[in-house]
Order: C-alpha cells, then sequence, then structure tokens
C-alpha cells in the first residue's frame, strides 16, 4: 500500500508503531534463503548457461550481474510459467538511469563521465546481447508465450540488477564470512520485498543484516522511525520504513538508479584522466599508472564537505601530472618544464637532464604539479560551462538529468575554487604524502 504519487515503498500504521516498543534490534522481516535470486539460482536455467556458453565463445567476460540480468529477462519472458512470477510482477516495469539514456539526454550530458559511461555500458549490453540472440529466440520459440525478448527487455533486466542486487560482501566482514559459505560464493542478491524500500540518506529508518543462515533480515531502526515524516493513506496516518542505499556521489545515483537524492551529502566529480602527447608518451603514461595503481578515474572529493581544501591526495597529484606532461610539437609544456622525452623505455626526460624514473622524482619537477593543477582547473571549467549552458534545455527532457545538471555545475564551481586557491597559496608541498 503506498500513496497514490508513490509507486514502491514500504509503509507501517503509526498506530502500529506506537503501540510497540521498538528496539534497534527488533527485526520486523525475514527474507530466507529460498527466496534470493543469486547466480546459482540463475545456473540452474539451461537458457542462461546456455547464454553463458555463447558469451563465452565470443569472448565476453560473464559477470554475477549479466547472469542474474539474463534470469530475470528470460524468467519474465515465461510470464505465469515462472515460479518467480509475483516478484517479477512487483517490480517496476519501466527502466531508467544510464542504460536508457536517449540521444537528447546523452548530448545534454556531453561533458560528463556520464555520457561516456552511459555509452560504452549500452554498446557492451548490445555486443552480449548480439553474441547469444540466436540461442535465445531458438529457446523463445519453444515456450508458450507472446512475451518480446528484445534488446530493451534485456536493457531493463540489467537495470533491475543494477538498481536493486544487494552486495553481501558489503555487509560485515564477520557476518559475510559466515553467510558466504551458506550462499556458496554468491555475493549479488535480489531479494523480494526488500528492493521496496525507498532510500534515505537524512533519515534512515530501518537496515538489513545477514543472519547466520544466510537469510536476510530487516530491523528497524527506532529513533529515525519516530522522527520519520507521517504520510496519510486513505485516512491512516503511516511511516515509511526506508534504508540507506550507501554513500554515493550525484553521478553514480543517476548512472545505476535514475534519480538524484536532494539532500545527498557525499559529493564528488569523478575526473578522467586524459593523458596528453603522442601516441608513445601516453602509452609510457598508462604502464605507470598500471605499475602504480591509479585508476583511470580520480575523484575530486566536494571541498564543502570538510570545511576547506588544504591539499590534494598524492594519488590525485600523480595522475595530474602523468596526464599533463606533454611531447607534442604545440605543447606549453617545453615553456614551462623543459622539452619532454623518452630516451630509455619506460622513462621520461624532461629538458634533457632530468630522468624521471621513480614517483617521487616526477612530483620534483619544477614547476609541474602546477601545471598539471592548471590543465585539470581548465577542464573543469570547460565542463562547468556546458552543463551550464545545457541546464535550461534539460528541464523539457529529463528532470533527473536536470537536477544533476543544477547540482554538479555547482559542485565544480566549489571544486574549482579550493584548486585556484591552493595554486594561489603557492604551498611548497600541493599533496599529502
Amino acid at each position: 500500500m503506498a500513496p497514490k504519487d508513490r509507486e514502491r515503498g514500504v509503509f507501517v500504521p503509526l498506530d502500529a508503531i506506537d503501540s510497540i516498543e521498538l528496539s534497534d534490534k527488533q527485526i520486523v522481516l525475514n527474507i530466507p534463503k529460498s527466496q534470493m535470486i543469486t547466480v546459482k539460482v540463475a545456473l540452474e536455467s539451461e537458457i542462461v548457461r546456455n547464454c553463458a556458453l555463447e558469451l563465452e565463445r565470443c569472448k565476453v567476460s560473464v559477470s554475477e550481474s549479466t547472469l542474474m540480468a539474463l534470469f530475470i529477462f528470460t524468467e519474465s519472458a515465461l510470464g505465469s510459467r515462472s515460479l518467480w512470477k509475483t516478484y517479477l510482477d512487483s517490480l517496476p516495469q519501466l527502466g531508467s538511469g544510464a542504460l536508457f539514456f536517449g540521444a537528447k539526454e546523452l548530448d545534454l550530458l556531453k561533458a560528463t563521465p556520464l555520457a561516456k559511461a552511459s555509452e560504452a555500458k549500452q554498446r557492451q549490453l548490445s555486443k552480449q546481447y548480439d553474441c547469444f540472440a540466436n540461442a535465445l529466440h531458438a529457446w523463445h520459440s519453444k515456450q508458450i508465450t507472446d512475451s518480446m525478448l528484445s534488446f530493451e527487455r534485456y536493457k531493463w533486466a540489467h537495470f533491475i540488477v543494477l538498481s536493486r542486487a544487494i552486495s553481501l560482501a558489503s555487509f560485515a566482514a564477520t557476518a559475510y564470512s559466515e553467510s558466504c559459505a551458506v550462499h556458496e560464493g554468491c555475493d549479488r542478491v535480489l531479494l523480494p520485498v526488500l528492493d521496496m524500500f525507498n532510500h534515505s540518506s537524512s533519515n534512515p529508518s530501518a537496515r538489513w543484516l545477514v543472519e547466520h543462515d544466510g537469510s536476510v533480515s530487516v530491523q528497524i531502526c527506532s529513533q529515525q522511525a519516530k522522527r520519520a515524516p507521517k504520510i496519510n493513506i486513505d485516512g491512516v496516518n503511516y511511516i515509511e520504513l526506508c534504508f540507506s542505499y550507501g554513500e554515493k556521489p550525484n553521478t553514480e545515483w543517476l548512472y545505476e538508479y535514475g534519480f538524484v537524492p536532494m539532500d545527498n551529502a557525499h559529493g564528488a566529480w569523478p575526473y578522467l584522466i586524459e593523458p596528453a602527447g603522442s601516441s608513445e608518451l601516453v602509452s609510457v603514461k598508462l604502464l605507470w599508472m598500471q605499475e602504480l595503481g591509479i585508476a583511470p578515474r580520480i575523484m575530486l572529493q566536494d571541498p564543502g564537505l570538510h570545511g576547506h581544501l588544504s591539499s590534494v591526495s598524492r594519488e590525485t597529484m600523480l595522475a595530474l601530472c602523468l596526464e599533463a606532461l606533454d611531447d607534442t610539437l604545440d605543447s606549453c609544456n617545453a615553456d614551462i618544464t623543459g622539452p619532454v622525452a623518452i630516451p630509455k623505455f619506460p622513462y621520461f626526460s624532461i629538458n634533457g637532464k632530468l630522468l624521471v624514473d621513480d614517483d617521487d622524482k616526477l612530483l620534483a619537477v619544477p614547476r609541474l604539479t602546477k601545471h598539471a593543477l592548471d590543465r585539470c582547473i581548465s577542464r573543469l571549467e570547460d565542463a562547468r560551462s556546458t552543463m551550464l549552458a545545457n541546464i535550461e534545455a534539460s528541464a523539457a527532457v529529463n528532470a533527473s538529468v536536470h537536477n544533476y545538471l543544477a547540482s554538479e555545475s555547482k559542485l565544480l564551481s566549489r571544486i574549482i575554487a579550493k584548486l585556484k586557491n591552493l595554486i594561489r597559496a603557492g604551498a611548497s608541498e600541493l599533496y599529502v604524502m
């Protein structure tokens, strides 16, 4: 039961809450292992196994999420013949988020990491679908069903897994180690009813936990439940029980769930490293990043979360320095740090004198850290400018995209201001060891 303006949610009568003495350890729901969809359950399906074999023949990696999506995809096509029909019918039938961004949304998001991520994910799913399409349609022709097994429906199944599956490993390590054997090493799991709980970061009134027998229980958070706003449904006052889905930046919220929470206090900008220079220099940089364990995406945290930003991490500074070094003729590098060359793979020669053969020497190159931050700021300013130009048009296309552009352009303004303050401060060390 839910108010008319809400599709899904878990609501408890206020009288029921007032009539019992709640404690933080009181279990209000338990979902047994037999009601969970895991990879083990998915692989019991012959068509899922056949599709997985086709993916392997195409040399396409098969993840837990892919197998579970294949299971949801094919079971939903069975309709009333599926043992999971009740659960499947309870799921939202329209997908959202990065898997369903069209040309208009992608154009509005072109200055953000979401555009490339969405396009890459949709290309990946299209490749998967092409690999097993023949096996899928051969199976479908034998089924007594009118349901279509379209690519759009396959994307929908991935959206369900992406937005609703929980990770057992995200629970406390001690509890998971005991339940891991029960679930035979499976991590991702879909649970009927549990995915009905909506998100609240400001006042999560319930939480889930893994029991020793592998079942999942829900506990009410008593103090938060008492503070929850009252909702009137047909003349009866209810409160909604909500989980916290975790601490995520807005980019992840829109990618996975298709919405941006208004009270998100965990802002961060995913900055994609784009190495400058010749193809040879770029290959050296990528090797360095691999050896140093630097991801191609760094997270620039919202300085507003910590009061002020006095430095950037060493890993971030290394990534920005590697990104900025340039050996092309039209580069300004020669005027700032001196000419860049590769006298001995995979080392850098700068100005013909300095051989950079480790990360400490790279960070010690005169003026390089400032140049790297200037380049980063320039890219962020370009992104912010494009986002600001698209905010007005986005309102008529997608409300979630509009909210995302509005919030993230402000986030970039805060990050840019703090990075500029760092440079102006002229600190001898711009990064933390």
